[in-house]
């Protein structure tokens, strides 16, 4: 549904619905013989008889070969995914000059998803002398909430762009195994970032020139990941520091 409530504004609304018979995800190993190069002399097999996984990992191997994990990808159940998106455009052309030219850009999604898909974790993550438990598993990068703010100021017969815009989403399933996390899922937190860019072209004889600036996680907002629950142990931070680039645009 949309609204036109004014030349160069919007109001919409909007429902989407996917039903997906399988994904694409990883699945990890444990405890998986390699064998030594061709013409070394054996190995001696090194390996952990505890190892926390899905609870039926194979006994450490005999023989010659080095022990390691095994990551790779394979298809798994699939799932439903339905939401709404609530966007918003507004232009104020109609102030006076020469406050003329500011606009707002916004917009809301929310994501719900039903996979049939279970982690299932040994008793000894959650306490001692209880069965495996079985929790859900969500779809890979999608958050439930999500919305984006841009503020924008046009100038275009000054030759001059310039927007502010910042995204938010809730936290996420990065991966359903990894070994970071020890071969359970891995999650990221929620997030925000705060980005701007800005253009001017120059005045004659160099108008042909665009001077352009741009600024990325102006906050140096850290990206902050979990393993296990999406309230699990820290296991690797992102630490992404503010990025500024400055350039020239040219016309032929």
């Amino acid at each position: 549904m949309e609204w036109y409530f004014r030349k160069g504004s919007v109001i919409s609304l909007g429902y989407f619905y996917k039903n997906l018979e399988s994904v694409i995800g990883t699945d990890f190993q444990f405890l998986n013989q390699l064998p030594p190069p061709a013409g070394a002399a054996k190995y001696e097999v090194i390996c952990n008889p505890i190892a926390i996984g899905s609870g039926d990992n194979p006994p450490c191997p005999d023989g010659p070969g080095v022990v390691a994990n095994q990551s790779r990808w394979v298809n798994l159940p699939g799932g439903e995914i339905q939401g709404v998106e609530l966007a918003f455009q507004h232009n104020l052309n109609y102030l006076p000059q020469p406050f003329r030219g500011p606009g707002i850009l916004a917009n809301y999604a929310y994501q719900h998803g039903e996979r049939d898909d279970m982690l299932r974790t040994p008793a000894n993550l959650i306490a001692a002398g209880f069965e495996d438990t079985v929790f859900p598993l969500n779809f890979r990068r999608l958050s439930e909430h999500s919305y984006n703010v841009t503020v924008y100021y046009e100038k275009p017969k000054y030759g001059f762009s310039g927007r502010v815009r910042y995204t938010w989403h809730s936290g996420f399933l990065i991966s359903e195994a990894v070994d970071v996390s020890n071969g359970l899922p891995l999650y990221r937190d929620a997030r925000g970032q705060l980005n701007a860019s800005m253009s001017l072209r120059l005045p004659k004889p160099l108008d042909r020139l665009t001077l352009a600036l741009w600024g990325v996680n102006l906050t140096k907002e850290q990206g902050v990941e979990r393993a296990g629950f999406p309230d699990g142990p820290i296991v690797r931070v992102r630490d992404s520091d503010r990025r500024l680039a400055i350039g020239l645009r040219a016309r032929y």
